[in-house]
């Protein structure tokens, strides 16, 4: 009896490798006249770090912040690749192919829109460079 070839399913690409896909595609396409990055929306904790180096009720090996101060960065709901391409600024979401914008990317794609800049929704590198080729370039 001959054995049957087992394929595993392809396990979906997730939105950070559409993304730097779609940095490097967008580079390449548009360099020298377009500048692209990743736009990192969160936030983070600053202060005065202390290592722990002797037991106590803090674990061995424990970072302490003291004087924590949060910093945020980035706007809720920005687009993942920002840029500029021939003075037009660009405004790229990379989603999945069944990825969604939440409230908050829909209320800044608006934004976009209103002060004259290009936003899109691309779901592979080849939409990113199509949709600048389109809407920038008129091509």
């Amino acid at each position: 009896m001959a054995k049957r070839a087992f394929k595993l399913p392809l396990a979906p690409i997730a939105e950070t490798q559409i993304m730097r896909e779609q940095l490097a595609a967008l580079s390449a396409e548009f360099h020298p006249n377009g500048i692209f990055w990743r736009q990192q929306v969160g936030e983070a904790w600053t202060g005065d770090a202390v290592r722990i180096t002797k037991p106590t009720t803090v674990p061995p090996g424990a970072v302490v912040i003291y004087h924590p101060r949060r910093i945020t960065f980035g706007v809720p709901g920005q687009s993942d690749v920002m840029g500029c391409l021939d003075g037009q600024f660009v405004s790229i979401e990379s989603k999945t192919a069944t990825g969604a914008q939440r409230q908050s990317q829909i209320n800044w794609e608006t934004a976009v829109v209103k002060a004259g800049g290009k936003y899109a929704v691309a779901r592979s590198a080849d939409e990113a460079v199509e949709f600048l080729r389109r809407t920038v370039r008129g091509k």
